[in-house]
């Protein structure tokens, strides 16, 4: 009850509290799992609730920065009935991106395989996508050569997306490739021959 009452608090420090008594205690893992529960599936029709439910648990996992939080993090954003659920909406891809970031912040290698297919959730066209910006961004802060591939394969699919009339849309637009940008040049020597394939 008294580790539930930690976990649940809303305050991070706190929460971070919860976890180190946990661990002394022995029970570690367990108010682990019970932090990451609410990354599985939920039975609720309200599609802004469950963004939130991501956001805010992802948001917690990302501060806290254990790495016992990674495979839970992979696996629902590997989820693909969690998006199908939210469809292409902007629920869907903030909710994504909320785990992405947090799976960059902890930096474990693990990531790489489930971030480098977060570039290209969806089937079609690949749509300017706040998720696909996080992902990226994700993948330059673990600065892994797994993903160089990906990022300039991406790169090559905005290249043919039409700029918007609308700010909204540029906005989008930029934020990801400079987003693909960035984590290359933070990837740094790995990216260079497979850049120069692509000039």
């Amino acid at each position: 009850k008294d580790l539930k009452h930690f976990l649940k608090s809303g305050n991070v420090e706190t929460i971070k509290t919860g976890i180190i008594l946990a661990d002394e205690a022995g029970i570690g893992d367990e108010a682990m799992e019970m932090l990451c529960e609410p990354l599985g599936n939920y039975d609720n029709d309200d599609v802004g609730s469950y963004r939130y439910i991501f956001e805010d648990t992802a948001g917690v996992l990302e501060m806290i920065g254990d790495v016992r939080a990674v495979d839970p993090l992979i696996e629902a954003l590997g989820n693909n009935d969690n998006w199908s659920m939210m469809g292409d909406t902007i629920n869907g891809e903030d909710a994504r991106g909320a785990i992405a970031k947090a799976l960059g912040k902890i930096g474990d290698l693990r990531a790489v395989e489930e971030l480098n297919k977060a570039l290209f959730y969806g089937d079609g066209e690949y749509c300017v996508d706040f998720g696909r910006v996080a992902a990226a961004e994700a993948l330059g802060e673990i600065g892994d050569a797994r993903a160089v591939e990906d990022l300039i394969d991406l790169w090559t699919c905005t290249g043919t997306w039409m700029k918007s009339s609308t700010s909204w849309e540029h906005t989008r637009w930029r934020a990801t490739r400079n987003a693909i940008h960035e984590a290359l040049k933070k990837i740094g020597k790995p990216a260079v021959t497979l850049l120069i394939q692509t000039l």
